[in-house]
């Protein structure tokens, strides 16, 4: 079951000297202000560790032994 806070997630593609950048930007806004303040930094982190994760694969499927995760 999500959360029923509001969530936007947008993904953005882009070539740079030959190479393809991967940018998101997340949005949040947690329900039950001001008690979510508490919880905020441990919803940073794992975000943090879902993108480290996701760089992780990418470098690992598309640049197999070059991962620095």
């Amino acid at each position: 079951k999500m959360c029923p806070g509001i969530r936007v997630h947008t993904h953005r593609f882009r070539a740079e000297q030959g190479a393809t950048i991967i940018e998101d930007e997340v949005q949040d806004a947690l329900p039950y202000a001001p008690l979510s303040e508490l919880v905020y930094p441990l919803v940073c982190l794992q975000l943090h560790r879902i993108f480290r994760y996701r760089q992780h694969t990418i470098q690992a499927v598309f640049f197999e032994g070059t991962s620095q995760y």
